[in-house]
This record gives structure tokens, sequence and C-alpha cells, in this order.
């Protein structure tokens, strides 16, 4: 299989053996995509930390046999180190990241998903503070 190139945000990334990462990728033109980060663990790696999450990364992939590619290279297009460095974006951007997960498909056109996408990472658009719950607290009775 010819190797192709995506871009989008890393959304996770899991640990696969003792050098690999399975990594899951929001892509423009594919969706969700799940690579695999051959060696990204070694302290030798020069990619290792181009794919943390909310980074917009561009990428050279190939398919593989199964659901996963191989990610064989990632060029950061914008880090987004403003979202990691702040406990509270952080907190709102992983919420935003589990709520897309069910609702985005692998290897689908899915061009709703890059506005919301940019928004998140920007900063701009709905505000990504935490809000109090709307549920009253339960009663407690002694």
């Amino acid at each position: 299989m010819p190797p192709y190139k995506e871009q989008g945000i890393v959304l996770r990334s899991i640990k696969l053996g003792e050098a690999d990462k399975i990594v899951s990728i929001l892509t423009q033109g594919s969706g969700k995509v799940r690579g695999v980060a051959k060696g990204i663990r070694k302290t030798t790696s020069r990619f290792g930390g181009r794919l943390e999450p909310f980074t917009h990364v561009n990428l050279m992939l190939y398919r593989g046999r199964g659901a996963l590619d191989t990610i064989t290279q990632a060029e950061i297009i914008a880090p987004h180190r403003n979202i990691r460095d702040d406990l509270s974006l952080f907190a709102a951007g992983e919420t935003m990241l589990e709520a897309s997960r069910p609702s985005t498909r692998s290897r689908r056109n899915t061009n709703g998903t890059s506005s919301s996408r940019s928004c998140c990472c920007q900063g701009s658009g709905p505000s990504m503070r935490s809000r109090p719950s709307r549920r009253p607290s339960p009663s407690r009775s002694c």
C-alpha cells in the first residue's frame, strides 16, 4: 500500500509493548484514524513529543492489514501548549474529546468536526472553563 498524508488533532495514545504506541487522531479527510507509532517510546526517538494529546499534526501513514495504520512521519502544525499548561482547559478539552469519540467514525469524511476542533484548540467559541453542575447536590440527613 502506498503511504498517504493526513492532517488532524491527536485525541489519545495507548502504550503498546515496550517501545510503541497506538495513537488516535481525528483527521479532516478520513475521520478518526488509529495508527501505530513504532519506536515512539524509545529514548532515541525523535517523534515522541509530536504525538501528544491536543497537538495539531501533519502525518504520513500507510494502511495496515487490520484496523491500525502505521505512522511513519509526524510534523507539528500547532502544539496548543496553552491547553496542556492550564489544568482547567485540559480537563474541558478531555471532556470534549470524550464526547467526540462515540460520534466520530473511522475513515469517514467528517466535515462538521473541523470547525469545532479549531474552536476547541484556539480557545474561542464556547467557554472552555468548567461550569458548575446544574444538578442539585444530594441532601444528607443525619
